[in-house]
């Protein structure tokens, strides 16, 4: 499970393939198939998101 506040990538459906958006986790579901709610970086919401639809992405230290 992802823990709130994350930064994760978003696999949105455009056409014919998948595009994946930067987000922040901010929402989900406790259950065997959890589902997400993000917010993408460039503003927008998206909700009930599955599993695997949402990859957690690395944190990163400034001054390293």
């Amino acid at each position: 499970m992802i823990d709130l506040l994350s930064p994760v990538k978003v696999g949105v459906p455009a056409g014919n393939a998948i595009e994946w958006k930067a987000a922040v986790l901010i929402g989900r579901t406790i259950e065997s198939e959890p589902r997400y709610d993000v917010r993408l970086v460039e503003g927008g919401y998206l909700s009930g998101i599955p599993y695997s639809y949402v990859e957690q992405v690395a944190a990163c230290v400034s001054g390293y």
